[in-house]
Order: C-alpha cells, then sequence, then structure tokens
C-alpha cells in the first residue's frame, strides 16, 4: 500500500459494494473535515478498465464529507495488491466500528453484505456479537427486513427518528400507507410509544373498517388536527391519541366521558381522587386520599360519607355499563 493525495476528480464511490454507512454523512463528520480536513485516508485501489481512475473501498462517509465541502486533492491509501472483497467489507465493518455503533440500517446493511461472503452460521455467530447483536437468527432475518422499506423510512430509522419495533410493522402496511404514517410521525413529532400505540390503532381500525390508512387520516377528526398548525405538536398528538382511541374504542371512550361527567358533578375536594376500574372491565373502583393529621382523615371520610349517600352516586353506581353511557 501507499499513501498519496489524489484530485477527487478521479475518485468514484463506483457501486458502494463495501458501503456500510447510510444516508449523507452526519454533521459533525462534516464539521471535522471542515476544520482539519481527512486525517483518516481513504482507500482507494485503481479501477481496471480505467487506470487513471481509483474506487474507494473504505471510507465513503469521509469521501462524501469532503465532497460536499468542495475539498481536492483527497489524502488516500491506494491498495497495490489484491486484498479479497470479503476482507475489505469487514475492514469497512471495523472501520465505523472504531469510533461509533451502527444505527439499525446500517447494521442491516452490514449483515446482508457478509451473507453474500460468509454462511449464515459465521454471521450469526461472529459477526452479529461484534455490531452489538445477540447471536440470533430471528434477529437476523428481522434486522435484513427492514431494508425493503422505502428509503425515506430508511432514513428516518437511521436519524432515530423511528423505533427498531416500530420500523417492523411498517412492513405491513401498502407504501400510501407508510408514507401516510411518516408523515404523521414527523409532523406530530411523536416519541417512540406514541409511534407504536398510533400505529397499532390506525392498523386495528382501517382493517376493522376496510379503510386505507391513508384514506383514514384524510377523514375528519384526523385531517384537522393533522394540518392545525397553530396548535403545539404535543396537544394535536394528545387530540390525535383520544379521537383514534375513540374511534377503536367506542364503548370504552365514552364509559371515559361519561364517568369524567360525572366526576365534575361531585365536585371532590383536591385530596381526594376516585379511579373507575381498568377499562370499566370489572366493578371495583379505587379512592385515593391525602391527609396529614387523622383529624383531616376524619373530615375528609365526613365530606366522602355525604357524597356517596347522595342520589346522584347511588344511581351511578346501580346503573348498567350501557345506562351509564347514555344517562
Amino acid at each position: 500500500m501507499r499513501f498519496e493525495e489524489i484530485s477527487a476528480g478521479f475518485i468514484t464511490p463506483g457501486e458502494e459494494e463495501f458501503r456500510i454507512s447510510f444516508g449523507p454523512p452526519p454533521e459533525r463528520l462534516v464539521l471535522s473535515v471542515r476544520s482539519v480536513g481527512i486525517i483518516n485516508p481513504v482507500w482507494v485501489r485503481q479501477r481496471q478498465e480505467q487506470k487513471e481512475m481509483f474506487e474507494i473501498v473504505l471510507g465513503y462517509a469521509r469521501f462524501y464529507a469532503a465532497k460536499s465541502l468542495g475539498l481536492s486533492p483527497l489524502p488516500c491509501r491506494i491498495i497495490e495488491v489484491e486484498i479479497p472483497d470479503r476482507d475489505l467489507l469487514i475492514f469497512n465493518i471495523h472501520d465505523n466500528l472504531s469510533h461509533r455503533e451502527l444505527n439499525p440500517v446500517e447494521q442491516a446493511l452490514s449483515l446482508k453484505k457478509c451473507l453474500r461472503w460468509f454462511e449464515k452460521k459465521k454471521v450469526v455467530s461472529e459477526i452479529m456479537p461484534c455490531l452489538g447483536l445477540g447471536s440470533s437468527e430471528h434477529i437476523l432475518e428481522r434486522l435484513i427486513g427492514i431494508l425493503e422499506l422505502p428509503e425515506s423510512i430508511l432514513l428516518s430509522i437511521a436519524k432515530a427518528e423511528i423505533g427498531f419495533s416500530n420500523a417492523l410493522s411498517f412492513l405491513r402496511l401498502e407504501r400510501e400507507e407508510q408514507e401516510a404514517i411518516l408523515s404523521l410521525f414527523k409532523t406530530l413529532r411523536l416519541g417512540v410509544n406514541l409511534q407504536k400505540e398510533f400505529m397499532e390503532n390506525l392498523f386495528e381500525c382501517s382493517r376493522r373498517d376496510h379503510v386505507p390508512i391513508h384514506v383514514l387520516l384524510e377523514k375528519e377528526p384526523f385531517a384537522k388536527i393533522i394540518h392545525d398548525d397553530k396548535e403545539p405538536e404535543n396537544m394535536r398528538a394528545s387530540r390525535m391519541r383520544h379521537a383514534l382511541r375513540r374511534l377503536r374504542y367506542p364503548r370504552l371512550s365514552d364509559m371515559e366521558a361519561s364517568f369524567d361527567t360525572y366526576m365534575k358533578s361531585l365536585c371532590l375536594p383536591p385530596e381526594v381522587a376516585l379511579f373507575p376500574p381498568p377499562f370499566f372491565e370489572n366493578d371495583e373502583y379505587r379512592l385515593n386520599v391525602r391527609f396529614k393529621t387523622p383529624e383531616e382523615l376524619a373530615s375528609q371520610i365526613e365530606k366522602l360519607k355525604s357524597l356517596l349517600e347522595s342520589p346522584h352516586t347511588q344511581k351511578w353506581f346501580h346503573q348498567t355499563p350501557i345506562n351509564r353511557i347514555s344517562g
């Protein structure tokens, strides 16, 4: 091998067969290259059909960072001896791992490319642990599966805008549905837990009502919530969550609304809280009372006794769930 500065115009990424990094070069890398240039040379080899051209075999992100800044020439390490392609791929993986963790898309790319050169058993037992993954064929298949997703979704996964488990759920959707949910996630800036909840509710309602998700999101009240850019994202996310829950669980939503109305009518003191059964699936309510002295507790008990003996409260607890909603 020898070191040489080569004009950027004579360097090509080729088919990027050894590239592990995904997406545009990280901003921190661009800032670094702008400040001090390329410290670790780009590895290249001479192209057989075009002797004046050199093809990158390691350092793709560094090359693209320098290219975005218009830098030339670039410090390169020219490979003069024949190094097997499978070794160059492993060099790329470890070159990236030496200074950062790979995101799920890059892990998937690494494993898929390794499967071209190595037996699955070796990939699972030797390469996956290097990536910080368990030695599991199931994990291997799940990771590689996300590469079937559109690039727009893969970019969001790489940027940690979409959790990996949520990314897998995109695989069961049609392309228009995928893009609609991705837009929803970005518009409302949903966290991983809300992403999962929204996707599950949208999927179940869509399949139950035989309406594609992208069509469902174009209907009211969803469209109005999504496009109401005068309201903060967190408030719109809360409204969307409530609307989706109501669509998926109409009876439960009605019960919750009825209970809220009942609670407001009680006018309980702030030190007392009454909680309904989870999902209204049984008749066991929970009461929480805060107090500092025995006298305060006695006072709260007297107030509660009066409230619980009122005709309004007696009516609520003796009604059937359906009558509670209608009443």
